[in-house]
């Protein structure tokens, strides 16, 4: 992440992905599959193992929710500007 000063943009953080899905679906219900000597991006076109994937597909308790994307530590208290480009 960046913040705009008047030296031009300075790096926050960086965003760890760790941990943003649920151990249980990493370890049990999201892998890749390979059959018949086919790697998995042979046979099917998205990472199931991949933590943004897995954190999208949990299915939410409630019609209003939110998705983790990720985490930023050592970030100091004060007044930011996001800007996001996608």
């Amino acid at each position: 992440m960046y913040s705009k000063t008047k030296d031009g943009p300075k790096t926050l953080s960086v965003v760890n992905k760790n941990d943003i899905a649920w151990a249980s679906d990493v370890t049990y219900k999201f892998k890749n599959t390979a059959s018949l000597g086919k790697k998995w991006g042979e046979k099917q076109w998205w990472n199931m193992e991949d933590p943004d994937f897995i954190v999208w597909m949990r299915t939410a308790g409630l019609p209003s929710f939110r998705k983790l994307w990720g985490s930023m530590t050592n970030v100091k208290a004060g007044y930011y500007h996001i800007e996001v480009n996608n």
